[in-house]
């Protein structure tokens, strides 16, 4: 795979990232967008914190890869895919870091302005998300099994040209955590993601969303301007 696809596979699986860290909520009861809001924002107050295993993959054919994803409020992230080849993406709220061991390459991007925006849970991003896309639930709203999560299935479709996926659809387990997450983007290509595990308010340390730069890497600046 050559080094422009590769950060283009990279772009479009942070940019999936950077929507379901912006969105766990609680979705009992809820029979409306308008409820479903609510239920949004009181959500944010309780969850500080988490950590999870995850399964990513791009494509439908694509490889599954395993790894580990840290989130902690306001803004800071760690996905670390372990196989089958390692790749780190992190950010402390400040900069987004992308790192490709296999190929010596770190792409950066600088969070500032609006452009930071979406990379953290604030009611900002709420408002975006559901000012963006419209959903409902794809199989009524009943629970569902997913791997070890009984969940509620949603799809999303965006209102708008620059809301940047075609669809978007999410499993939130009955706890009201977000559990399965698939894109497809402008271009037709299908990233997905999920969770085998996961804790909540864990009190992770602000240290692990430090990134040490490798020496004898590659730099990318800003890949998303």
């Amino acid at each position: 795979m050559n080094k422009n696809r590769l950060i283009l596979n990279f772009a479009f699986f942070t940019i999936l990232l950077i929507f379901v860290l912006s969105i766990t909520f609680s979705l009992f009861g809820q029979d409306t967008t308008n409820d479903l809001v609510k239920f949004i924002k009181n959500r944010y107050s309780n969850i500080k914190d988490y950590q999870g295993n995850i399964i990513l993959q791009q494509g439908d054919k694509g490889a599954l890869q395993n790894g580990e994803m840290l989130y902690k409020y306001p803004g800071k992230f760690k996905v670390t895919i372990n196989t089958p080849e390692k790749k780190i993406y992190v950010s402390d709220g400040k900069t987004l870091f992308i790192y490709y061991p296999a190929l010596s390459i770190v792409a950066t991007q600088q969070l500032r302005g609006k452009a930071s925006l979406p990379y953290g849970q604030s009611k900002e991003t709420v408002d975006y998300l559901f000012d963006a896309y419209t959903f409902n639930f794809t199989e009524g709203k009943a629970l569902y099994t997913f791997n070890n999560f009984k969940v509620y299935k949603l799809k999303g479709w965006p209102k708008r040209y620059e809301a940047g996926f075609k669809s978007l659809e999410i499993y939130v387990d009955d706890t009201g955590f977000i559990v399965y997450q698939s894109a497809v983007t402008l271009e037709g290509k299908v990233v997905r993601y999920y969770f085998t595990s996961y804790k909540t308010n864990v009190d992770l340390s602000d240290l692990l969303f430090n990134f040490d730069m490798p020496d004898n890497v590659q730099v990318l600046e800003n890949i998303f301007e």
